[in-house]
C-alpha cells in the first residue's frame, strides 16, 4: 500500500468518525436541553405546603371546611 492511499484511507476513517460524533450530538441535544429545563424549574406556591395552608391555621368546623375549599379551588 502506498503512503497516499495509507491517508486517504485515515482520512475516510476520521471524517466517518466525525459523521457518527455528529449524529450522537445531534440526537442527544433536544435530551440535554428537556434536562436543563427541567432542573430549571422553579418551585410554586403549594410546594411549601404550611404556607398554603397558612390561611386556614386556626380554623374549626365549618370555617375550615369553607376556607380549605376556597384555598383550593383557586
Amino acid at each position: 500500500m502506498s503512503v497516499g492511499a495509507i491517508s486517504s484511507a485515515s482520512a475516510v476513517c476520521w471524517k466517518l468518525m466525525l459523521s457518527v460524533a455528529m449524529v450522537v450530538s445531534i440526537n442527544f441535544l433536544p435530551w440535554a436541553t428537556d434536562m436543563a429545563a427541567a432542573e430549571s424549574v422553579e418551585a410554586s406556591e403549594c410546594d411549601n405546603v404550611s404556607q398554603y395552608y397558612s390561611q386556614a391555621s386556626g380554623l374549626k368546623g365549618d370555617k375550615l371546611k369553607e376556607k380549605l375549599h376556597e384555598i383550593i379551588a383557586a
